[in-house]
């Protein structure tokens, strides 16, 4: 992977949890060709291919803020709790995002057939 990144590609990568033949969960990597923010986003499924869980972290080098995100769904899809925490890139203090600051929410993928390569699997 590394050999073959050449900061214009492999910019969204995936890494699948497969138990009993069912995806459990899925990790994906997104981030800017520059390298300056990128977003960690575990999905995790149930056996039914519904979605449990999220659990997300985006980290920017602008105004150095780390952002921990965590949601959970029924079987429906509904969002049952959310939390959000920001901290500080650099020391992990927690802080306040400034004024300026702006994150989009990751992907929700609701069922594992919604994946974008699941017909890969």
């Amino acid at each position: 992977r590394q050999t073959a990144d050449t900061g214009e590609n492999l910019n969204e990568n995936a890494y699948v949890w497969i138990r009993s033949g069912n995806v459990v969960g899925v990790n994906f990597t997104f981030q800017s060709p520059s390298r300056d923010w990128v977003k960690f986003v575990m999905y995790y499924f149930r056996e039914d291919g519904t979605l449990a869980a999220t659990k997300e972290t985006f980290n920017t080098f602008h105004g150095n803020l780390s952002v921990d995100r965590k949601k959970l769904f029924d079987p429906q899809g509904r969002l049952l709790h959310s939390s959000v925490k920001y901290s500080d890139l650099q020391t992990g203090r927690a802080r306040k995002p400034d004024s300026n600051f702006t994150s989009e929410d990751a992907p929700n993928y609701r069922r594992t057939q919604s994946l974008p390569f699941y017909g890969l699997l």
